[in-house]
């Protein structure tokens, strides 16, 4: 797990778990849209939001790669190999 070491890092940690409350990424970027089209937010805040959500989503903290999963990965490349 990745130590959180930066005012960026703590800032997405937050809009990660305000996109997780929404409901996930999709929803969240669909409630940017409403408000937007109810002129609720301004076309700068909703671009600004929607790659927020966006950088949130690609990010790598909190997670831990699983023993199993890297395993899984390595049989599956390896059956990739003889299956042609």
């Amino acid at each position: 797990m990745d130590m959180i070491t930066t005012k960026e890092q703590m800032k997405m940690l937050g809009v990660l778990s305000l996109v997780e409350m929404q409901g996930g990424k999709m929803a969240a970027l669909q409630n940017i849209n409403e408000r937007y089209k109810t002129k609720h937010l301004t076309k700068k805040q909703a671009h600004d939001l929607k790659t927020l959500v966006n950088q949130s989503a690609s990010l790598k903290l909190q997670t831990k790669e699983s023993d199993l999963v890297l395993e899984l990965d390595s049989k599956i490349k390896e059956a990739v190999k003889y299956f042609r």
